[in-house]
C-alpha cells in the first residue's frame, strides 16, 4: 500500500475537521455576541477547549491502549458532532461551558490521534515535508470553514447543519481505513510529562506557537487598531498572518528533512522575534502586510517542524505520549497568552503586545539554542534519530 493510501484516513479526517473548526470558532463567538454575552464571558467560554485539552492529554495514551486508536478517534468524532449540535438548542448560557468542554476535548483528541497516526506512517527522510503538506491542507480547510459563514447566516440552523454534516463526513475515512490505524499494545508508559525533559525543544516549540497563534488571532487586531488602523484593516492584518501558513510549510518541511531540525526551529524562532520587533517600525508602511505573511507562515513552522522532530525521536507508545504532551503544551500556550499579552498592553499601550510576544519567543530560543550547543549538528544524517 502506498504512503498516500496509508495516510489518507488521518489527513482527510483532519482536513474535514479543520473545516469544522474554521466554522465553529467564529460562529460560536458571533452567537454569544448576538446573545448579549459580555466580552469577559465570551473569552472565558473560548478558553474552555484549551482547559479540556490540558486535562485530557495525559489520559490519551491510556485510553488509546485500552480502546484502540481508531475506536478512540471515532468516539471523538461522534462526540464533536453531538456537542456541536447541542449549541443549536435553546439552553441557558451556563450550559455552553460543559458543552464547549466536551467539544474541545473531542477536537483535541482528534488532533492527538490523527497526528500520531500520520507520524507513524511517514518515513523519516521526508517526515517534515509530508507534515508540511498536512499543515498546508489543514490551513486551507480552516480557511474554507471560516468562509462558510459568508454564505450562511449566524442565528439560523444553517451553519450548524453544515457543521454537523462536516463532522459526520470526517467519520467516513476512519471507517474505511479502520484496520490501518496504529495499535497501542501497552499502557505502562502513559506518564506524558517525562517527555518534557526528553524533548524540551519540541515541547516548547508547541507551547510558543500556541501562545503566538492565539495571541495574534485575539489581540493583533487590537494592536493594529491602537496604531490607527480601521476595523477592516485590522481584520486584514490577521488574514495576512493566516495566509502565510499556507505558503511556507512545505518549503520549511523540505529543508527540515535535510538539515538538523533543531536549526529550523531556531530559525523559525529568530524570524518570529525579528518580525515582532519590526512591527512598531512598519505598522504604518506598505511593508506591514508582506511582513505579516512571512512572519505568520514561518512561525507556524514551530508546530510543523516540532511535530516532525518529535516523530523522529520517538515511536510506538512513546510517540503517542510525546504527541499528547505536544498538544498539551500547545493548549497551555493558547490558554495563557491572551491574558498575558492583554495585561502587557494595559501596562505598555500598545507595545506590550510586542514585549510579551518577544518574551515567549526568547524563552523558546534560550532552551533551543542551549540544547543545540550541547550537541551541535548541521546536516541531518539519514536513518538516525533526531537529537533532543
Amino acid at each position: 500500500m502506498s504512503m498516500i493510501a496509508r495516510m489518507a484516513a488521518p489527513i482527510s479526517c483532519l482536513t474535514i475537521v479543520g473545516l469544522g473548526i474554521g466554522l465553529s470558532i467564529p460562529l460560536l463567538t458571533l452567537e454569544m455576541e448576538a446573545m448579549g454575552i459580555s466580552g469577559r464571558m465570551i473569552g472565558a467560554n473560548t478558553a474552555v477547549p484549551a482547559i479540556a485539552a490540558i486535562l485530557l492529554a495525559p489520559q490519551i495514551p491510556r485510553l488509546a491502549a485500552r480502546f484502540g486508536t481508531s475506536n478512540l478517534l471515532l468516539a471523538a468524532l461522534i462526540m464533536a458532532t453531538i456537542s456541536f449540535a447541542m449549541f443549536m438548542l435553546p439552553i441557558p448560557f451556563w450550559l455552553w461551558f460543559p458543552i464547549r468542554f466536551l467539544f474541545g476535548a473531542a477536537i483535541y483528541g482528534i488532533f492527538v490521534i490523527s497526528e500520531y497516526w500520520i507520524n507513524t506512517e511517514v518515513e523519516d527522510h521526508n517526515r517534515a515535508f509530508i507534515l508540511g503538506i498536512y499543515a498546508t491542507i489543514l490551513s486551507l480547510g480552516v480557511a474554507a470553514g471560516t468562509a462558510i459563514l459568508t454564505v450562511t447566516e449566524p442565528g439560523t440552523p444553517g451553519p450548524y447543519i453544515i457543521g454537523i454534516l462536516i463532522f459526520l463526513i470526517a467519520i467516513i475515512p476512519i471507517l474505511i481505513w479502520h484496520s490501518r490505524a496504529p495499535k497501542i499494545a501497552q499502557e505502562e508508559q502513559s506518564n506524558i510529562f517525562r517527555y518534557l525533559l526528553a524533548s524540551p525543544t519540541s515541547a516548547l516549540a508547541a507551547f510558543t506557537f500556541g501562545a503566538l497563534e492565539t495571541g495574534s488571532f485575539s489581540l493583533l487586531a487590537v494592536y493594529a487598531l491602537r496604531h490607527g488602523y480601521s476595523v477592516a484593516g485590522a481584520a486584514f492584518a490577521i488574514s495576512m498572518v493566516a495566509i502565510g501558513s499556507v505558503f511556507f510549510q512545505i518549503p520549511l518541511g523540505y529543508i527540515a528533512d535535510r538539515v538538523d531540525r533543531r536549526l529550523i526551529l531556531i530559525f523559525c524562532g529568530c524570524t518570529g522575534m525579528a518580525g515582532a520587533l519590526s512591527l512598531p517600525l512598519i505598522m504604518n508602511t506598505a511593508l506591514l502586510y508582506p511582513v505579516l505573511v512571512a512572519w505568520g507562515g514561518i512561525v507556524v513552522g514551530l508546530y510543523t517542524v516540532g511535530l516532525a522532530h518529535l516523530g523522529a525521536k520517538f515511536s510506538g507508545p512513546d510517540l503517542l505520549s510525546a504527541n499528547s504532551l505536544f498538544i498539551l503544551m500547545y493548549a497551555v500556550g493558547s490558554l495563557i497568552s491572551p491574558a498575558l499579552i492583554g495585561t502587557g498592553m494595559d501596562i505598555w499601550n500598545p507595545e506590550g503586545y510586542i514585549g510579551v510576544t518577544v518574551a515567549f519567543i526568547a524563552l523558546f530560543l534560550l532552551v533551543a539554542v542551549w540544547r543545540w550547543i550541547r550537541n551541535p549538528a548541521i546536516w541531518r544524517p539519514a536513518n538516525k534519530r533526531d537529537s533532543a
